[in-house]
């Protein structure tokens, strides 16, 4: 392009935009005379045109500006030529043709299309911000598409298609197709064809709409023409008959078109015209065979001709679990697949969009985006081309759902219109991912076609998988253009539109919802790319007509806010409440879009009329100053600002809002006023620092006042602590060039201010004294020092870190303050404590370990450091002066001090880290340990320098013994720190005093711990290690007092550590259980003793026990008691179950009757014996399964409860004797019939794998190296080898058994002779037949599973003898008692 060209493109440019600035500036002025809409409509058209003239050339985009477009697919669609050459917009139905129709429409939600929002319209806004869709109904199409069902017996409609044109199929075989008006152009289809072709399953109007293409369940296609409403082809022998049509859609071409059927495969249709009229010819591309296609999208690019893509024909194909990407021209290629998985009862989705991307050179290229989906699921892929021309698929991203989908479809290059599974549609922002709007449309009866999928009128000749997946199928029941969707429904036609940007602003307007719009507005500002309908242009244009139209909206709204929206009743509280809601809007939209001359002219003047709006307004400036987004407001609004808040005694708030001003817009005057009225010190240092530019009467102001509270006498209040922290922050910041309270210092000022500070604290007398001698030398340090001695030195410390202390001039100023602190607080009967001393010496010492040479300080100096920091009557600060005389000592300080008597004043003052240090330095590690165990604070360091003197290489063994001795004679110190580490000490270094350490700690609260903790380690140690081999150390009698100690806490706890351990006498441990009167232990050893008899005697003692003094005395508590007789009857009940299995039956059956009996005899002596009752019935239930049954019911006879009970009583045992028999029977017989069945299981497989024949890995004998064949006996065995059974017998394969019998071997796996059987054999006779040689283990295993399946009756299996021992008859059933145990099984 030349230079001129380029000059006269900016001249225009200008000329647009100054036509442009006019036009606002024109509309602005006519804001506030008449309504905003007609302003907006004419904005809008202006800017429609200019971007029509120059669409995304009028400057360079950002990407993110290119994603953020939402007019991209209104390139691709938006326009059309008609067949006179004009231009008219693709939209199914224009806005005139719909509205001219609707008038009242209501729609599904009886809403007017203009009208109010339905509850359940919008489901996932949930904000309030206005619907975005305009939901409404065609009259005219639903009316006329009933009454043709009605009259003309159409049937339901079952399909659509729209373009410029709606054509709805129908199930009777009709096509209805409308105009842009709704008024109905042609009626095709006659009877016969329907009564031929079926129902109308698919639709497709070309690319022009001046062609329609019908598909139909019996696999027949029709076109007609637009023009004339003729037919123009029947196509009945191209695509096979039997299958359903079920999608149709023409290419660019009106010539060809592709279609897919019910059995899943695709086939591309020719459509011409030749000499005899109109043909059609048909090829597949596709083989169902190979994948069943559910669905097809082929790839429009005609209106991007310069696009690398227009030169192909591309189709997407769909199958239930493959998405196939191919070239129909040049040449049918498959250009990509990718598995697609989801749920079996959904279809996969396609659908395309063309995209403007710019890349990393900048280079903008719009390339389509292939979008597919099934189940929950969204995937997208760009598709591009490279350098090579071969087309790429980059993959963008993936959307999990919370939902199935049915539908997927772009409404415009931002959003994805989304139907699911429950009739719900979804607009989800395809970049954030969020769901803007859902829209219910289950009262719409969508249309589904799932007939077409199950093939109902052929028969049902389609797959399962097919069929299942299109349960739910409704690819003909709704298509999108740009920025609306058709939906057809049984009896209605729905159409869902996005609002523009304007029309919902206006929606939220006219519903009386300002501050909702205002919020509406101002998102669509911050994102103008989100789902913004209408609004095109740069960002920075549509900035700028939001802002224009969010500025109307507010002026509207102040004018009704103090009017018409104004409360008619209430008090104080509702005012307050309402101008709560009202006023922080207007000021956040004010200054969130840089309006604040709005704010302080229009939205000001409408509040201040209020006091209560005023107050808010006010208060509501606050967040805004201090977040620095209003830093300028006018003085007289900030007077009454300041005015406000003094009132309502907000003065920190007050504080903080005047250092985020501008000294410019402040009244110097009455804020001063009011800041030393209030001592608002912040505000006092900011205005003098930034206005005056003073920074010294500040901090003569604050000096003054903390010296006469200093002066008093008296302890500083908290008002006054702060002032004297602000001065400590302030003097820092000054001297480190930083503003205060925040910001930095102009450079230009910062050493002046530096050295007005340093000058102003070393004055030798302050300005304002009055007479010589009322004020100490150096007053201002004097104050500051007596104020926090430590806080000021550390602010010196800081301030010594900057640059201007390293030159000759600094250093020799910080010697000067050096000296002034030493004269002022280093002098006889001098004012400070020796506290604040050791501060003044600990900064020294800091200094001086930081390597600064430049300060002098003498010898003897250092001398009265050490005196006082080590000085033996300070006790407070301690560990701070002890930091301070490491820090020096660490600095190299050690040289300034004599050795002998630091070592001395140390030990003399209790600097325990310092003597570490020293003894380090001398190798003296017993004194290292001593130090660390007296330093109460770190004695647990002790442990850990313990660990490394006796782990570490470079300790010798001598220091180790020294060690040692040193842990021996403070062991009580380490003892009483930490019991475990220290016996862990023991333990691990120096087991061998274990006998010397317990004699010192014995008798300590902590022994018991102590010796647990050694015990429990001697026994974690690995067998056969050193400290395990400790048998002299840890002997029996360790343990046994270990158990002693138990014993005398917790008789619990002692039986659990007898009953995991073995390290010890039981005789010794009896004694000791008789001693404490332990029952429980005593139980137990006589149980491990097998002494059941006696353990039983102690239970059985107690009891009785328990039970005579219950009878023998009257007791209130009873009912406790009796609680008591029964855990200990429990106790005797566990011990004889465990017992009962090592006993003869004799001795069995007599501990269950003592125990019976010892219940039994006391029953007639009691009151109430229902409770003992129970008890023998829970003794007679735990005796079942372990004394014979006969047995039980002699002594539940015999037992008095049987003769003074109940007969249900009696009734209730026998009835579990019965059941338990039943159970134990069941058992029996289901154990035995779950082992026949494994038995059974093991030999079949045991048969399978010995009659399974074998092969030969070689064909050659190994041996003499000829062929195997069936002429010759050959023999092959389980290892895969196989002989000639001559070859075999030569070689020693064959040996004879002891019984005569041949044993065949390998003599490849087993070359010595007489090696074991391999196992089986086949024999291959030379007749070649194949014998299977069966051994003695398959033989018995045939047997046996021929005798399975036999009946078995177990009961007849039991002897009589037997029986009659053990059976109790009656007349229903056999009572079986348990087997006695004889000897020898008790002994196997």
């Amino acid at each position: 392009m030349s230079e001129d060209e380029d000059k006269e493109g900016e001249e225009g440019e200008k000329e647009k935009d100054a036509k442009m600035e006019k036009k606002d500036a024109k509309m602005e002025k006519k804001d506030d005379e008449k309504d905003i809409d007609p302003l907006m409509d004419e904005i809008l058209l202006d800017v429609d045109c200019l971007v029509q003239n120059d669409p995304r050339l009028d400057h360079t985009q950002t990407l993110e500006e290119i994603l953020n477009e939402s007019d991209i697919l209104d390139l691709e669609n938006s326009f059309r030529e008609e067949p006179g050459g004009t231009p008219r917009k693709a939209y199914a139905m224009p806005p005139g043709g719909i509205d001219s129709d609707i008038g009242e429409t209501l729609s599904v939600t009886s809403l007017g299309s203009r009208g109010t929002r339905s509850s359940q319209h919008n489901k996932d806004t949930g904000r309030g911000l206005g619907s975005i869709f305009r939901h409404v109904i065609l009259k005219g199409v639903s009316a006329q598409m009933t009454s043709a069902a009605d009259r003309v017996n159409t049937g339901h409609p079952t399909c659509m298609a729209a373009t410029t044109m709606i054509g709805i199929g129908t199930q009777s075989g009709h096509v209805l197709v409308f105009d842009s008006n709704q008024v109905i152009k042609w009626f095709l289809t006659g009877t016969e064809l329907r009564e031929q072709y079926g129902a109308v399953s698919c639709l497709a109007f070309s690319v022009d709409s001046t062609r329609l293409l019908a598909g139909f369940a019996r696999g027949q296609v029709i076109e007609y023409d637009m023009m004339t409403g003729k037919l123009l082809r029947d196509i009945q022998d191209v695509h096979p008959q039997g299958s359903a049509v079920v999608h149709l859609r023409y290419s660019e071409e009106n010539n060809s078109a592709f279609l897919a059927d019910s059995g899943g495969s695709v086939f591309e249709l020719s459509l011409t015209r030749g000499i005899r009229g109109p043909t059609a010819s048909c090829r597949c591309i596709f083989s169902g065979s190979r994948g069943e296609v559910c669905t097809m999208e082929p790839l429009r690019v005609s209106r991007q001709p310069d696009h690398p893509l227009a030169m192909f024909s591309i189709l997407a194909l769909a199958t239930i679990s493959k998405i196939i990407i191919i070239t129909v021209k040049p040449r049918l290629k498959v250009l990509m697949t990718t598995a697609l998985t989801g749920d079996a009862a959904s279809l996969p989705l396609v659908c395309w969009q063309f995209v403007v991307i710019q890349n990393q050179f900048a280079n903008k290229t719009s390339d389509p985006v292939l979008t597919f989906a099934r189940g929950n699921k969204i995937y997208f892929y760009q598709i591009s081309v490279n350098l090579s021309n071969k087309i790429l698929f980059i993959p963008l991203q993936t959307i999990q759902l919370g939902y199935n989908l049915l539908s997927v479809s772009w409404m415009n290059s931002r959003c994805l219109g989304l139907l699911d599974q429950n009739e719900q549609f979804h607009l989800v922002d395809v970049r954030t991912k969020e769901t803007l709007e859902t829209v219910d449309l289950t009262k719409a009866e969508i249309v589904y076609q799932a007939q077409f999928f199950k093939g109902l009128a052929n028969g049902g000749n389609v797959s399962a998988a097919f069929s299942l997946a299109g349960e739910m199928a409704v690819y003909g029941s709704n298509t999108v253009f740009t920025n609306q969707i058709l939906v057809l429904g049984k009896k209605t036609f729905h159409a869902l539109i996005l609002r523009t940007w304007s029309e919902r602003l206006d929606h939220l307007v006219k519903d009386n919802k300002f501050i909702e719009a205002l919020q509406l507005g101002f998102e669509m500002f911050e994102d103008p790319g989100k789902s913004l309908v209408g609004l095109r242009g740069s960002t920075d244009r549509k900035r700028a007509h939001i802002t224009l139209r969010l500025m109307g909206i507010l002026k509207k709204f102040l004018d009704l806010s103090l009017t018409k929206n104004f409360p008619e009743e209430g008090g104080m509280a509702t005012l307050t409440k309402y101008f709560n809601d009202i006023v922080p809007p207007c000021i956040s939209i004010c200054i969130k879009l840089n309006k604040a001359e709005f704010l302080f002219d229009r939205v000001w003047n409408t509040f201040q009329q209020d006091p209560f709006s005023c107050a808010v307004f006010l208060e509501n400036l606050e967040p805004y100053i201090l977040s620095d987004q209003l830093d300028v407001i006018p003085t007289s609004i900030l007077q009454r600002f300041v005015d406000h808040y003094e009132k309502r005694e907000k003065f920190q708030e007050l504080e903080a809002c005047i250092t985020h001003l501008s000294v410019m817009c402040l009244d110097i005057h009455q804020i001063m006023l009011v800041c030393e009225r209030h001592c608002l010190y912040d505000a006092i240092i900011y205005i003098h620092n930034n206005a005056i530019l003073d920074y010294i009467s500040p901090t003569e102001k604050m000096l003054e006042e903390l010296r006469k509270a200093q002066e008093t006498g008296d302890p500083l209040t908290q008002q006054q602590i702060d002032v004297g922290n602000k001065l400590l922050v302030y003097i820092s910041c000054c001297l480190a060039g930083r503003a205060y309270p925040f910001g930095n210092i102009p450079q230009d000022r910062v050493k002046q201010v530096k050295y007005d500070i340093y000058s102003t604290i070393t004055l030798l007398h302050s300005r304002t004294i009055k007479s010589e001698g009322s004020e100490p030398p150096y007053p201002h340090l004097h104050t500051l020092l007596f104020f926090n001695t430590q806080a000021f030195l550390n602010v010196l410390s800081i301030a010594f870190d900057e640059a201007e202390y390293r030159t000759e001039l600094g250093k020799s100023q910080k010697q000067r303050l050096v000296d002034i602190l030493l004269q002022v607080m280093v002098k006889d009967e001098s004012p400070f404590s020796p506290t604040e001393i050791g501060f003044l010496f600990t900064f020294l010492a800091r200094q001086i370990s930081q390597g600064d040479s430049c300060l002098s300080i003498s010898r003897d100096l250092f001398t009265s450091v050490l005196g006082v920091l080590a000085a033996p009557n300070e006790s407070a600060h301690r560990e701070e002066r002890e930091d301070a005389l490491l820090e020096m000592l660490g600095a190299g300080g050690r040289d300034l001090f004599n050795p002998g008597e630091l070592q001395r004043a140390c030990q003399a003052v209790g600097f325990y880290r310092v003597l570490k240090q020293i003894y380090l330095e001398q190798e003296n590690y017993p004194k290292v340990l001593s130090c660390i165990i007296k330093d109460t604070l770190r004695r647990n360091q002790s442990f850990t320098f313990i660990k490394s003197v006796f782990t570490e290489s470079k300790f010798s063994e001598e220091n180790r013994k020294e060690v040692e001795q040193e842990i021996l004679s403070s062991f009580l110190d380490l003892f009483h720190t930490d019991v475990k580490k220290t016996g862990t000490v023991v333990f691990q270094f120096i087991p061998q005093t274990v006998p010397e350490v317990l004699e010192k700690v014995r008798g300590e609260p902590e022994y018991p711990e102590f010796l647990s903790n050694l015990l429990e380690l001697y026994e974690l140690a690995e067998p056969g290690s050193p400290r395990r081999r400790m048998e002299d150390v840890f002997r029996v009698e360790l343990f046994e007092e270990y158990i002693e100690i138990l014993c005398q806490s917790s008789h619990q706890s002692v039986l659990q550590y007898v009953k995991s351990k073995e390290n010890y006498r039981s005789e010794v441990v009896m004694s000791l259980f008789e001693k404490y009167n332990n029952l429980e232990g005593r139980v137990y050893l006589l149980e491990t003793e097998n002494r059941f008899q006696d353990g039983f005697n102690l239970l059985q003692e107690q009891l009785e026990n328990k039970i005579q003094s219950f009878v023998s005395q009257y007791d209130p508590d009873a009912e406790l008691r009796i609680v008591e007789i029964n855990t200990c009857l429990l106790g005797v009940i566990q011990f004889c179950q465990r017992v009962s299995g090592r006993l003869e039956e004799e001795e069995r059956d007599s501990l269950w009757t003592t125990l019976l009996d010892t219940l039994g005899k006391h029953l007639e002596n009691m009151s109430n014996p229902e409770p003992w009752r129970e008890m023998i019935r829970h003794v007679i239930s735990s005796m079942l399964g372990h004394v014979g049954h006969k047995k039980v019911v002699s002594l539940v006879l015999s037992n008095p409860t049987s003769s003074s009970g109940k007969w249900s009583d009696l009734k209730q045992m026998l009835m579990e004797l019965t059941e338990t028999f039943r159970y134990e029977q069941q058992l029996m017989e289901s154990g035995i019939e779950i082992l026949e069945k494994e038995r059974t299981d093991r030999l079949k497989r045991l048969v399978r794998l010995r009659t399974r024949a074998v092969y030969s890995g070689s064909l050659n004998c190994p041996v003499c190296g000829d062929k195997l064949s069936s002429r010759v006996r050959s023999v092959v065995f389980t290892c895969r080898h196989a002989f000639h059974v001559e070859c075999a017998d030569r070689c020693g394969g064959v040996t004879l058994s002891d019984s005569g019998e041949q044993v065949w071997t390998c003599s490849v796996c087993n070359p010595s002779p007489g090696g074991q059987d391999t196992g089986k054999r086949v024999v291959v006779t030379g007749g070649g037949t194949v014998n299977i040689v069966e051994d003695e283990t398959l033989m018995k295993s045939v047997k046996s599973w021929s005798r399975f399946h036999q009946p078995t009756n177990y009961i007849q299996g039991i002897d009589n003898n037997h029986e009659q021992e053990g059976f109790m008859h009656t007349d229903k059933f056999a009572l079986k008692l348990k087997p006695t145990r004889t000897n020898s099984a008790a002994d196997s």
